[in-house]
């Protein structure tokens, strides 16, 4: 006997429908959790960070060090700041590149550049694109509010590009083909 059929003051329709209700909720509630890994839950954001940062170089040294980490931590078949550079270079004029402080965008790796004629151009490395991803996630926080700002994601890095107002837009165009070409 079930029990809706021991209840004298509950109608077996009325109960039949308490009953399908609340297993249909109980049923649309469970889905299994959204992970790369089968069976692996998905980690809160928080939680990824820190996973994306403990993957990184790790050194207790100056910040030297870490910069030197960094450097032989680079990825291979990726795009990079030498690349972009190399395919424009007798186009676009550039100051000297220099190597940024990549953890920050929780990259293995960050080199950056200014073009004579306004561009801000700054690649990171990262050991995969699904990392690549929350890294332009980490560096359009700050960059966003640039004028000028954008940034993408191709293979495992991000170019984060800010262009002054009168920056010639061939120019973007030119750095912005020169990263995708790699």
């Amino acid at each position: 006997m079930g029990l809706c059929e021991k209840s004298n003051r509950i109608p077996n329709h009325a109960c039949s429908l308490v009953f399908g209700l609340l297993s249909l909720t109980l049923v649309a509630g469970c889905k299994p959790s959204e992970s790369k890994d089968a069976g692996a839950p998905a980690l809160s954001a928080d939680a990824q960070r820190q996973a994306d940062l403990a993957a990184l170089p790790q050194t207790a040294g100056s910040l030297q060090e870490a910069m030197a980490a960094e450097v032989l931590a680079r990825p291979k078949d990726t795009s990079t700041l030498e690349g972009i550079i190399q395919r424009v270079g007798k186009d676009i004029a550039f100051a000297a590149p220099r190597q940024l402080y990549g953890r920050k965008m929780l990259a293995l790796y960050c080199g950056g550049v200014d073009s004579l004629d306004g561009l801000i151009i700054t690649v990171c490395e990262y050991a995969g694109e699904a990392q690549a991803k929350r890294g332009q996630i980490e560096g359009n926080t700050v960059n966003a509010m640039l004028p000028g700002h954008q940034s993408r994601v191709h293979k495992k890095s991000v170019l984060f590009l800010v262009s002054r107002s009168d920056t010639p837009a061939d120019s973007v165009a030119k750095v912005l083909s020169a990263f995708d070409a790699q």
